[in-house]
């Protein structure tokens, strides 16, 4: 047997020992959140951010949600043409165990992000808001 006959007869046993689902895609363990707040005034953006990572202290209580950037009272903005801000935060919530602890971390994000948007038309807050979960 030559070194190339060995080497198809290891990979042909390899491969009906090794465990295609173990191959297959792993569930996100992590859900980052990007969250978009558009306005005139900065000072309505900066209520809504510090409300919103305020807000999502308190829903994932047990200290599992890393801070992304942007938050705060002097986050960095970008002016679009039309000359209101932009500024850009994001959160991430991790370990997450399976696709079914995946789910119900989207659900009470989507919640969340209805009771802020709630909040904020009943503040008269002139702002646009895009939350991206991943």
């Amino acid at each position: 047997m030559t070194k190339a006959d060995l080497k198809n007869l290891i990979i042909e046993c390899l491969n009906e020992v090794v465990d295609v689902s173990f191959m297959a895609k792993q569930p996100e363990t992590d859900v980052t959140v990007k969250v978009t707040t558009i306005g005139e005034q900065m000072d309505q953006i900066v209520k809504y951010t510090t409300t919103t990572i305020e807000a999502v202290l308190d829903t994932f209580v047990d200290g599992s949600v890393e801070i992304g950037e942007n938050w705060g009272e002097n986050p960095k903005f970008q002016v679009l043409p039309n000359n209101d801000k932009k500024v850009v935060s994001t959160f991430t919530i991790p370990n997450i165990q399976d696709e079914e602890d995946r789910k119900e971390v989207l659900a009470m994000l989507n919640k969340l992000e209805e009771k802020l948007t709630l909040w904020s038309i009943s503040k008269d807050l002139v702002i646009e808001v895009y939350w991206h979960k991943k």
